[in-house]
């Protein structure tokens, strides 16, 4: 049996300083006079492959399943 994907919500609540990137994301999207690219790669990026999937260092956030679930969350947060 396939375990249940967990929804970004339930990986933040483990994983706090995730709500605080989502926050940024949204603030981040609205500002069109800087790169999102560069805001991503040097800002969000290391947050996220510092917290969750394979660099985590908790073993239920380790998957690929959970860093594609944040990472797809943010970046929608992000207008990409």
């Amino acid at each position: 049996m396939a375990k249940k994907l967990k929804t970004f919500n339930e990986i933040s609540n483990e994983v706090p300083i995730l709500k605080e990137l989502e926050r940024l994301c949204e603030l981040r999207a609205m500002d069109q006079y800087n790169s999102l690219s560069h805001f991503w790669y040097q800002v969000a990026k290391p947050i996220v492959t510092k917290n969750v999937g394979s660099n985590s260092p908790n073993p239920d956030l380790s998957s690929s399943e959970v860093y594609d679930t944040v990472y797809h969350h943010l970046a929608e947060k992000l207008g990409l």
